[in-house]
């Protein structure tokens, strides 16, 4: 029912605009082998979000789906599964298919001719052993996930010497079983002189009990406990977290997601790293940058909790030096003993300076109060103005998830009517439904941050980002004047200290103004570049037009206010829009180099301090 919601939104949406021609979304199908609530899922979905979404939002199309299997094991399941996919994703083309976590690698395999033929798959979340045992495909492509139960156990051993022995958990699920004989593998009996012992088959009263009364030469490895011996399901990340609160012995973990209830650390990769690194690989495989090694290594790395390093004594000279350390806030002379000490000298000897400096500040403060006040109104209007012409497009951004919630809401209440809903049916309509409602609630929370007045706050700012919202504002307008949008994103954070709001407006009215730039230009043709790009010392944003240029007088005029060559402007907008940029110790001004149309540029300084 959802894909029929999907559609009639759609065509809802070709009604109201004319569509411009423009590259083809990508269109991703991430399978994940476990429910949607368990965390490692929620993390990589983060990461591929992070890696995907927030590279080019206009681009991706991301299709989720989720096996349950540790909860739903029998084979049966996962065929009917295969078979729903299969009519799904029937008429839906897809670009590349990602399957995170063993199962999920090995579902696909077994059934991608039927829900994904001749689409190339990519792999995460998947130890090394398991992928090198399946005969993969050539268009088949893994990010092989360490985790390194030896050495997390190296680690332990070396924080707490006097161990003698460690006492590995798992439960009785059938992924948990592979954990037991992953592990007999990896570490066998005896290893490096510890005592191994393995624990299962128990219930979560009776692993707790064991682990209440365990010394403290002891270390406690629990890996998974999806079922415990009564037949009862779990999230594992629970059941760790009440084994290391029952434990007398130290816990350490394999999975980043144990972190944070107990367990004070261990070797490994973190699950939003792992969606990062599949976000990664799949753009360069859709891209047609194909990896030379099919098989990805991902990187592990010592990640600790502080509170149970400090709870359990463990000295930091112990603590490997490129070990992430999470609930770590070290005290301020902790952190710049050498600073303070040497800002306290500085300080008393310019103590004279200081209070002449801040005496005169305060003058020129009370002297620019009522200017700086007129500045801030005129340009919370100019930013007003600017919206309420774009109110359209917003009305159909918003009406597009609202249209597809009310379509939602009827076909559960049909089905419920009928007595045909299933669970898998009204889940994957509340699925629908969220999504929908999170994507109104963004388009909202930007409106709200362009139109609250108030004082100006400077923060790290992005400037990929602040690209990134104002294109999600202006999509519908781009649609309907039929533009073409490309965008060049750095390929790392460009960071300013601004104000993330007058930056938007700025960006906004330039967009706006390349827009109504390319009117005259046939629809095929009209076409606006966005580019971000970091340089030594400063941050540009740089918008280009094709449309007619602008002449070498108006460049010098264009700045200045009520000049304006549309009919009915003000001309206000890029006078306030160089005002924000000075303001930020930045500047704005036309590329004369441009060839054809014309381009404006904005440049701010890194890390730089606004002019107050």
């Amino acid at each position: 029912m959802s894909v029929m919601a999907a559609a009639i939104c759609f065509a809802a949406t070709q009604m109201a605009y004319p569509q411009p021609e423009e590259k083809p979304f990508r269109r991703v199908l991430v399978v994940y082998e476990n429910e949607s609530t368990q965390v490692a899922a929620m993390e990589i979905a983060r990461g591929l979000g992070s890696g995907l979404l927030d590279r080019d939002p206009t681009q991706f199309e991301i299709y989720t789906e989720y096996l349950d299997n540790a909860r739903f094991p029998e084979p049966g399941n996962l065929v009917r599964m295969s078979e729903h996919l299969a009519k799904k994703y029937a008429s839906l083309p897809l670009d590349i298919v990602i399957a995170a976590g063993p199962t999920a690698m090995k579902f696909m395999l077994d059934h991608r001719a039927q829900i994904a033929p001749g689409v190339p798959m990519l792999f995460g979340a998947v130890a090394r052993s398991i992928a090198d045992a399946q005969n993969l495909p050539a268009d088949v492509y893994g990010v092989i996930t360490n985790f390194d139960l030896q050495g997390t156990l190296r680690l332990a051993k070396s924080l707490h010497p006097n161990a003698t022995n460690a006492v590995v958990i798992t439960g009785d699920g059938a992924f948990d079983r592979l954990w037991e004989k992953a592990a007999w593998r990896d570490l066998g009996d005896n290893f490096e002189g510890l005592s191994i012992d393995y624990i299962s088959q128990l219930t979560l009263d009776g692993f707790k009990d064991v682990v209440r009364r365990l010394g403290s030469n002891t270390i406690v490895l629990p890996l998974t406990i999806f079922e415990t011996a009564d037949g009862r399901k779990y999230v594992p990340r629970d059941v760790a977290a009440m084994v290391a609160e029952a434990s007398s012995a130290p816990v350490y973990v394999v999975y980043d997601t144990y972190l944070g209830s107990g367990a004070i650390g261990g070797r490994m990769d973190t699950f939003e790293g792992i969606g990062q690194k599949l976000a990664s690989v799949a753009s360069s495989i859709l891209r047609g940058d194909i990896p030379e090694n099919r098989l990805i290594e991902s990187a592990v790395h010592p990640v600790f909790d502080w509170r149970e390093v400090e709870r359990w004594g463990i000295s930091k000279d112990l603590i490997p030096k490129d070990a992430e350390l999470r609930f770590f806030t070290p005290s301020v002379w902790q952190q710049y003993s050498t600073e303070i000490g040497l800002t306290v000298a500085l300080l008393s000897l310019q103590s004279a300076m200081i209070v002449a400096l801040v005496v005169q500040r305060h003058r020129r403060k009370l002297a620019e109060a009522e200017l700086a006040t007129g500045q801030i109104e005129l340009a919370h209007l100019s930013r007003a103005s600017l919206l309420g012409a774009l109110s359209g497009a917003f009305a159909h951004e918003l009406n597009q998830p609202l249209t597809s919630i009310l379509a939602n809401t009827q076909a559960a209440q049909q089905l419920i009517a009928t007595g045909r809903a299933t669970p898998a049916d009204l889940n994957e309509i509340l699925a629908d439904i969220e999504t929908d409602d999170r994507r109104a609630a963004t388009v909202i929370a930007q409106l709200r941050r362009l139109l609250t007045k108030g004082d100006t706050i400077l923060e790290n700012t992005d400037l990929n980002q602040v690209v990134v919202s104002t294109l999600q504002l202006v999509r519908s307008e781009l649609l309907a004047k039929q533009v073409k949008i490309e965008f060049a994103r750095w390929h790392e954070p460009v960071i300013v200290l601004a104000n993330f709001a007058q930056l938007q407006q700025v960006v906004l009215n330039l967009i706006i103004n390349a827009v109504d730039a390319v009117q005259d230009v046939s629809a095929p043709e009209r076409l606006v570049e966005v580019a971000v790009r970091g340089r030594d010392k400063s941050g540009e944003i740089v918008v280009r037009d094709n449309g007619a240029g602008v002449s070498p007088k108006m460049m010098e005029d264009a700045f200045k206010p009520f000049v304006s060559t549309k009919p009915k402007g003000l001309g206000l907008g890029l006078s306030i829009c160089r005002s924000i940029a000075n303001a930020h110790g930045g500047s704005l001004r036309f590329d004369e180099e441009s060839v054809s149309g014309a381009g404006i540029i904005l440049s701010l300084p890194l890390g730089g301090q606004a002019h107050e």
